[in-house]
């Protein structure tokens, strides 16, 4: 029974996919992806991807293991903490952060806001591609360029835990997102999220109370694209489309500074909206749950016992 995600477009085996007694999805927005590229979801169903407890839950920042964090960050302790973590971080929505943080800044720095901005990447050839445009988008906050910190590399799943605590918001509209794991895990650490009204973010994030979802601003549309033997076609040929497909979406800015600025000027908001983000992630999201939503659904589908 495949459990599938979506980050382009449906290029084959629409026939095969639509003739499976029962598929899952992680999103909506993954189900109807895979119907506007031709496949029959009449026996597709939603099942959001659950997390465990035991290793992503709130930390207390006073525990040494932050302040380690923190020391490995170059973080102060009066530093509100922003975190986007992914393979790079601009499909994560961190040029978009950027920009957002450019509108703001000089509304933090009258109101004597410390910030740091941390980029957590593996790293790869992905990531590669966008470093000189995040750079470039760097450089336009000026004195305030030294606070956007980048990490890269592995990391293990306790590091990530301990990461996730560390930061007192977590950023990610991303800009392609089936489900958005990490903005789940964040949330069951007790951080507010800020991310994008569409796609997955949309159905894991309760605007205004575990976080904030920014409108579509842009989208990137293509015509045509390329398809490969490697994909399951007897020659590599480009397929025209009837109709320009959506391959990303781009977060709305000013709807971005205007949630940033509320969660990084208001404490109380963050404390308020962390609390709600845990509470909601465990009642929604926690791995026993989603199991036996999919148990129920197996048994029903096939009349099991």
């Amino acid at each position: 029974m495949p459990w599938l995600v979506a980050d382009g477009w449906v290029a084959n085996y629409q026939k095969e996919l639509s003739e499976l007694p029962l598929v899952l999805v992680t999103s909506e927005w993954v189900k109807e992806t895979y119907k506007r590229d031709g496949t029959d979801v009449k026996n597709f169903e939603v099942a959001h991807i659950g997390f465990d407890p035991q290793h992503r839950h709130p930390i207390k920042k006073s525990d040494p293991q932050i302040k380690t964090m923190m020391d490995m960050l170059s973080i102060k302790d009066d530093d509100v903490v922003i975190l986007t973590a992914g393979g790079d971080v601009t499909s994560k929505g961190a040029q978009e952060i950027f920009k957002a943080l450019k509108l703001i800044q000089g509304e933090l720095k009258a109101k004597g806001i410390s910030w740091k901005y941390i980029c957590k990447l593996w790293g790869g050839e992905s990531a590669d591609s966008h470093y000189d445009d995040e750079q470039a988008l760097i450089a336009e906050l000026g004195e305030d360029s030294d606070r956007i910190v980048y990490a890269e590399g592995p990391m293990s799943y306790e590091f990530m835990n301990v990461l996730l605590n560390t930061c007192d918001i977590y950023a990610a509209p991303s800009r392609l997102e089936g489900f958005g794991m990490i903005q789940v895990e964040a949330q069951a650490c007790g951080k507010p999220v800020i991310s994008i009204d569409h796609m997955g973010p949309k159905e894991t994030i309760i605007q205004g109370v575990t976080g904030f979802l920014a409108p579509v601003a842009d989208t990137v549309e293509l015509d045509e694209e390329w398809v490969y033997k490697d994909m399951g076609f007897e020659e590599d040929y480009k397929v025209i489309f009837d109709k320009p497909k959506t391959f990303a979406y781009r977060a709305d800015v000013n709807s971005l500074a205007e949630s940033l600025l509320k969660l990084m000027t208001d404490k109380d908001l963050r404390e308020k909206m962390g609390k709600a983000a845990a509470e909601y992630a465990l009642a929604k999201f926690e791995y026993h749950i989603i199991a036996k939503q999919i148990t129920k659904l197996l048994k029903e589908r096939y009349k099991l016992k």
